[in-house]
């Protein structure tokens, strides 16, 4: 299958490539570890599990890469790495297969090639987020096609505009939660709720992940949510539970984006 790519895409890729273009070859021991983190990274994306990769993000991005929604990638291959300022930054161009929720190709998983930034930060390799890169994107904006257009039929997604530029979060974006904390209170009964919303043409179906915890209960007021409405995901601590000293961590999987969105719960 080839890779999707837009003609200007490609073109952003390569201008953001440029400034890391231009040094010497690594030393194979620099390179060899640089390909260790980026595999374990995206691996775990593979696998489902986007939390193992938070070790492997810098710093000043955990709070972006915490926030944002996670796709579910299919497979993975690192294309090329290019080095700049002295072997301590790189960008590396991967290509993931992943369902795309657009028009006509939702149904078969395609090949996408994304940009990913790397940087030394307290001697090993980590993953961060520079807001320039994220424009680079295959695709354009995302607009409502008129009724009965070329066969998609009223409030279809039409084809992207490349000439408009949406980031790929952005994309994943249009099925959110309204938080990404839930607080109960560890000394009494308490309640809360997170509301997920669907901005997509059509249903998605998602699943509540959570850990079990003594006294909570978790659950959703439907399992399937149809175009922009949203299911509501009700949190209840119960009386005379111990509350945990520690946050819990869970998720909303969605499908058939394969995303997936990351809750926490805080006791207080």
């Amino acid at each position: 299958m080839k890779s999707l790519l837009f003609p200007n895409t490609a073109a952003l890729l390569l201008l953001s490539l440029r400034a890391f273009a231009q040094t010497p070859a690594p030393p194979p021991e620099v390179d060899a570890a640089l390909r260790a983190r980026i595999t374990k990274f995206y691996q775990s994306q593979v696998d489902g599990k986007p939390r193992l990769a938070e070790a492997l993000v810098a710093e000043e991005s955990k709070d972006v890469f915490y926030a944002m929604t996670k796709p579910r990638y299919l497979s993975f291959s690192i294309e090329r790495i290019d080095y700049a300022e002295n072997f301590t930054h790189a960008k590396a161009s991967i290509l993931v297969k992943m369902y795309i929720p657009i028009a006509r190709l939702a149904k078969d998983p395609i090949d996408l090639a994304i940009p990913s930034l790397w940087k030394i930060e307290n001697g090993e390799w980590c993953w961060y987020i520079d807001p320039d890169t994220l424009k680079t994107t295959p695709f354009g904006k995302m607009n409502a096609a008129p009724a009965g257009a070329d066969g998609n039929g009223p409030g279809a997604v039409a084809p992207p505009d490349a000439k408009r530029g949406m980031t790929v979060e952005e994309l994943w974006q249009k099925v959110k939660a309204d938080k990404s904390v839930v607080v109960l209170q560890s000394a009494r009964p308490s309640d809360d709720q997170v509301a997920i919303l669907n901005e997509m043409p059509g249903p998605v179906k998602i699943e509540v992940r959570f850990p079990p915890v003594p006294g909570l209960e978790v659950k959703a007021d439907r399992l399937e949510i149809p175009a922009n409405k949203k299911a509501i995901i009700s949190f209840h601590f119960k009386e005379g539970s111990k509350a945990p000293a520690q946050p819990v961590v869970g998720s909303v999987a969605v499908e058939p984006i394969h995303s997936e969105i990351p809750l926490r719960i805080v006791f207080r």
